[in-house]
C-alpha cells in the first residue's frame, strides 16, 4: 500500500514547541508567532522527499527490548534535525499465538538529533504502564493517555518544554521482529493542538547496542497505513 506522507500537523502540538509526526508552544504569543512562521509548510504533502516506500505488514510479533523511534513532524519541512526521537521499551508476549498476542510499550525522549538510546532524558511514560495492546495481523493500538512534561532539550522544533494528552499510538509491524511504524492521535500541551493519525507518523527500529549510533530513516519513509484496521480494538 502506498501513501503520501503529509506534514505532521501534530508537531505544532507535540513539540510544544511533536507530532511525530508535532509541536506545542509554551505561551500563546509564542504559538501565534510559530504558526505564522510555518504557515507555508503545514498540511503540505512531502513530495519534495519522494514517494514513501511500499509498507509490508508482518503478522508475527516484535522482539522484546529497546527500540529507537524517530517522529518527523510536518512542520520540520523534511528536516531530520527537527525530528522528535525516543527510546521505546517494548514487552511482547507471544505465548498465545504469534499473530495475536499482547504488547506493552513505554517512551522516553532523546536529546535533539540523538542517535543513541543510552542518552535518553526526562521521564518515562506512561507510568505505570497503561499502554498495552493485543497485536492482531500486525496491527496494534496503544493508549498512552497524558504524558508528563517533556524537556525542551528533546524538542528540535521550538526548543520549549511540551507535553501530550489523549495520546493514542496505532502501529503496524513492518519488518517483524525488528521494525514498526506508528500513526499518532491526540493533542499537544499546553496548546491543545490536534495530532492526527492520517498525518503524523513515527518509525521504530530494534536496538541491539544502546551505546551504538542508530540510522535515521529518510524523510520519505514516514508513513503508516493504519486507517481501517482498528475494528474490534
Amino acid at each position: 500500500m502506498r501513501r503520501n506522507v503529509l506534514r505532521f500537523s501534530w508537531l505544532l502540538t507535540l513539540v510544544a514547541p511533536l507530532g511525530l509526526a508535532v509541536a506545542c508552544i509554551d505561551t500563546e504569543g509564542t504559538m501565534k508567532e510559530y504558526l505564522d512562521r510555518t504557515a507555508d509548510i503545514r498540511g503540505v504533502a512531502q513530495s519534495d522527499t519522494g514517494p514513501p516506500p511500499d509498507v509490508t505488514v508482518g503478522t508475527g510479533g516484535l522482539t522484546p527490548g529497546t527500540y529507537y523511534v524517530v517522529c518527523l513532524p510536518a512542520l520540520a519541512g523534511g528536516d531530520l534535525e527537527k525530528s522528535l526521537r525516543f527510546k521505546a521499551t517494548v514487552t511482547y508476549d507471544d505465548a498465545v499465538a504469534p499473530a495475536e498476542s499482547t504488547m506493552s510499550m513505554k517512551f522516553q525522549i532523546l536529546p535533539i538529533n540523538g542517535v543513541k538510546t543510552s542518552e535518553a532524558i526526562g521521564p518515562i511514560f506512561p507510568d505505570p504502564t497503561a499502554a498495552s495492546s493485543l497485536v492482531r495481523d500486525g496491527y496494534f493500538k496503544l493508549n498512552f493517555g497524558t504524558s508528563p512534561t517533556l524537556p525542551k532539550e528533546g524538542n528540535g522544533l521550538t526548543h520549549a518544554d511540551f507535553g501530550l494528552s489523549d495520546l493514542i499510538v496505532e502501529g503496524l509491524l513492518t519488518a517483524p521482529p525488528t521494525r514498526f511504524c506508528t500513526a499518532l492521535n491526540g493533542k499537544t500541551q499546553p496548546s491543545g493542538i490536534e495530532i492526527k493519525r492520517d498525518l503524523d507518523f513515527c518509525i521504530g527500529q530494534l536496538v541491539t547496542d544502546e551505546n551504538a549510533a542508530m540510522p535515521v530513516p529518510a524523510p520519505n519513509e514516514y508513513a503508516c497505513p493504519v486507517v481501517g484496521r482498528d475494528a474490534g480494538f
